[in-house]
């Protein structure tokens, strides 16, 4: 029984915890924890009790393998409160009025690795290329910086010299990508209990200067040339791809891996539409536009190898035939402009181009970031920057010099 705000709040416990479960509260006061917090760490003790009751777990028999099992089966898994460190205050009590000891065998580097991996794949869902950089971050930090090789030991000092060694020789961009990573991975650690305290803190803020807020975006005569038979030539077979994947960007503003991930079986040719499968696992449906389609269609009708197994609309050029992959997309791209005689243009301008094409045409923000999709509308307007042909019209003549009169 607890008392919160006046009213009087009552945990019931049965099972194998019930006869513990009295001292509990004024245990958690004690040691500086709020009313409400103690109903929620009574309510804590009193759900992992009944799960005890129906596994025929009794307090001798509780391990961290076992608890984990509990933790799991909350479905609650990576939430502050019912993850090993949120179990903690449970746990401390238990070995004070139970002799409850749990052994816990340490995990190694690669058993971190491993569950860090899994937990980006399956509860976080990034792309694989996103993952794999992650993964490398905190490796990198797991091998160079933990101290006799465990996780566990690593503190505050190590996490910052990690991140100082990592400065000399990289960019502003590649350092703040890493202190992220860091960051990430030291949050993962903590929230699950394999180490004891948030380390995040340690982890320096880097700061570089504000991108420009004009348009980044390509000249729209730029890609019209880049779509030409300067560029592509249909005549080609690499022509006819590039030209293929270039429209895809430019006129419906999809990612290098979008276009790359781009299966055959996602075209519904009858209808018009595309599916595509973006970031964090989501798949969307768009409109397939008549010129996009017919590029598609003249490269997979007279120039895609046949017979490969392959589903990826986009394969190499060259022998063994295969799909191919974001960074062989950005490369037909600027090869493409060298092909064409212009100024490379990487693939994500392109999308950038489309967003302020939309912004002339004056097509709402959320209009813009449905096509962009987007889950927020600050991420739709980073794309839709300052138009400079509007501003020249809200410019003034430049004042000019008095005239000087001759002394009379």
């Amino acid at each position: 029984m607890v008392v919160v705000d006046g009213l009087v709040r009552t945990v019931r416990v049965f099972g194998p915890l019930e006869s513990y479960a009295q001292g509990f509260p004024a245990v958690l006061r004690e040691t500086g924890y709020t009313e409400l917090s103690i109903v929620d760490k009574c309510r804590l003790l009193a759900r992992l009790s009944r799960w005890m009751w129906g596994e025929g777990v009794g307090v001798e028999g509780l391990t961290w393998e076992v608890l984990d099992r509990f933790l799991t089966g909350c479905r609650l898994a990576y939430s502050t409160r019912v993850t090993r460190v949120g179990l903690r205050p449970v746990v401390v009590f238990l070995s004070s009025v139970a002799g409850l000891r749990l052994a816990q065998e340490p995990l190694t580097q690669l058993g971190v690795l491993a569950v860090y991996r899994a937990y980006l794949v399956h509860e976080r869902r990034l792309a694989a290329v996103t993952v794999h950089e992650r993964v490398r971050v905190a490796r990198v930090l797991v091998d160079e910086y933990a101290p006799s090789g465990e996780v566990a030991l690593v503190g505050p000092a190590d996490v910052t010299r990690a991140l100082l060694d990592h400065v000399v020789g990289h960019t502003a961009g590649s350092v703040q990508q890493f202190g992220c990573g860091l960051r990430g991975f030291l949050r993962f650690c903590f929230i699950s209990g394999i180490v004891d305290r948030d380390l995040t803190g340690a982890v320096a803020v880097v700061r570089r200067p504000s991108p420009s807020q004009l348009p980044i975006g390509a000249d729209p005569s730029e890609v019209e040339v880049l779509l030409s038979a300067r560029g592509c030539d249909p005549a080609t077979p690499t022509g006819q791809r590039d030209r293929a994947v270039i429209l895809l960007m430019a006129r419906l503003g999809l990612r290098a891996g979008e276009v790359a991930r781009l299966r055959l079986d996602d075209i519904d040719w009858r209808g018009g539409q595309i599916e595509v499968a973006g970031k964090g696992g989501k798949t969307e449906r768009m409109p397939l536009p008549a010129e996009v389609g017919q590029a598609i269609a003249d490269y997979a009708s007279g120039f895609r190898p046949r017979g490969t197994g392959h589903r990826e609309v986009f394969l190499s050029l060259h022998a063994p035939a295969r799909g191919i992959g974001r960074a062989a997309i950005a490369s037909a791209v600027l090869t493409a402009c060298g092909r064409a005689g212009i100024t490379p243009i990487r693939p994500h301008r392109l999308r950038h181009t489309l967003a302020e094409a939309m912004i002339r045409a004056e097509v709402p923000l959320a209009g813009i970031g449905q096509v962009l999709r987007h889950d927020s509308s600050l991420t739709t307007a980073n794309y839709a920057r300052v138009d400079i042909d509007r501003l020249r019209t809200l410019a003034g003549p430049w004042p000019a010099a008095p005239t000087r009169t001759a002394a009379a």
